[in-house]
């Protein structure tokens, strides 16, 4: 399988922020993810068990906040099969 990828970077009002974490909440409670941006799209399927890591600091005025979530994917499409001849 290729590596596909969505990079994002915006700044904005908290309330958007709030809306972006919202959508992804969404996803995870559907257990499917589909990030689109220009023409990149990915759709990821959470798995029962993820990996969550937290990271903040404040250094220089400037606070930073990280997440990462990881998890096994076992198939692109989740439970698609496509059989031909």
């Amino acid at each position: 399988m290729s590596e596909k990828k969505v990079d994002f970077t915006t700044k904005g009002e908290n309330q958007e922020v709030v809306n972006y974490l919202s959508s992804l909440i969404q996803g995870f409670e559907k257990k499917r993810l589909i990030l689109t941006h220009a023409d990149d799209e990915v759709v990821l399927y959470p798995d029962d068990e993820i990996t969550f890591k937290v990271k903040a600091r404040l250094k220089k005025g400037e606070a930073r906040v990280e997440l990462k979530l990881s998890w096994k994917q076992e198939a692109e499409s989740g439970k698609e099969i496509l059989i031909s001849n």
